[in-house]
Order: structure tokens, then sequence, then C-alpha cells
């Protein structure tokens, strides 16, 4: 169930990329109401609606990946890499898999729902597995969205970016977060 808010003032960005076997890929960066192509003069979100007079705190509120189900296994290896605001260090970078609430994306019952969550949801049919995350995630004046392959080139990845201005004060706001570290097997005694 897509919980997302659509309509008016709600700025959307969709795109295709090719998951490398190593390296990264940008999939999306900017801020949702700067580099969206115009239907007409006065739009500046590519839906034809007009965007906030000024480039506002954002929430993005609909983060989608659609992959081939023959990939999916694959595609939940790859580490999904988030940065807000020209950090020099990503806010979210974790495997796919682990992001969107499953161990892997391997269905072994052949279930319609891998995850089915509030925030997450990752959903199979028989050619494409649907990873959708509904946490609203702020950023102030730009975010960089990348895929970095971890061993399978991945082609055909669909992805689909939702945000909102903030009317919210800046202060009230905060960067999600999402990290992910193997420290491998512990030696005993350290």
């Amino acid at each position: 169930t897509d919980i997302a808010p659509q309509g008016d003032g709600v700025a959307v960005h969709e795109g295709t990329v090719n998951v490398p076997d190593a390296g990264a890929v940008l999939v999306w960066e900017g801020n949702v109401w700067e580099r969206a192509p115009a239907r007409d003069p006065a739009a500046a979100d590519g839906r034809g609606r007009k965007a906030p007079p000024t480039t506002p705190t954002t929430i993005l509120r609909a983060l989608r990946f659609r992959v081939p189900a023959g990939s999916a296994p694959d595609f939940g290896r790859s580490r999904l890499r988030v940065t807000w605001d020209d950090r020099d260090r990503p806010s979210i970078d974790t495997p796919v898999a682990l992001f969107f609430g499953a161990g892997t994306l391997y269905n072994r019952d052949a279930r319609e729902f891998l995850v089915k969550g509030l925030p997450m949801v990752i959903r199979y049919d028989r050619a494409l597995v649907e990873l959708s995350c509904y946490f609203p995630m702020p950023f102030f004046r730009r975010a960089r969205i990348e895929l970095i392959g971890a061993g399978a080139a991945i082609p055909g990845v669909r992805w689909h970016v939702r945000a909102v201005a903030s009317t919210a004060p800046p202060e009230h706001l905060s960067y999600f977060h999402a990290t992910y570290v193997d420290h491998g097997t512990p030696k005993p005694g350290h």
C-alpha cells in the first residue's frame, strides 16, 4: 500500500539505472524542486505544478525500486548509499535487502509480500520485485542517492523518488540514518 502523499505540491522523479557489478551508479541527485524538466515555464517539479517560491526544506516521502525478479537476490546484496546536503559521509549506507527490512531478497516460499509493514514493503509479482520505503527523510539543500554493485551487474533497475516541501522549522527536523558494517567473526577473548 502506497502511503506517501500524491497530487498537488508533491514532486516526483523516476528513471532507470543499470547497477554495475562493482562501483557506484548515481540514481538521483539534487533538490526535488530544481532538476526536473518543466511541462510549462511556470512549473518546476516536472508534473505541471508550481514549485514553492524558494527552495524549501524537503522531505523525501517515498523511495522505490523495481527490479526483475530473477535479479532480486543480487540486488539485495547491492548497497544503498544516500548522502544528505553534501555531508562528508553518507547517512544511509547499507545492503539494499537490510534497508528494506529483509536479510535477503530470496523468496523461497513464493510469497507476494516478503515484507509488509507501515514504512517498508517488499512485494513480488511474477516478473518484478518492488521495494518501497515510506519513512519521512528530510534534507535541507540536496540529496544524493546511489546504488553500489556487489558482484553482479543488474540491468533495468527502475527507481522512484517522491517528496514534499516541509512546513516544519528546520530545528524540528533531523537526518534519517541507516548504516551497516559487517564486523566478521569475533576472536575469543577480544
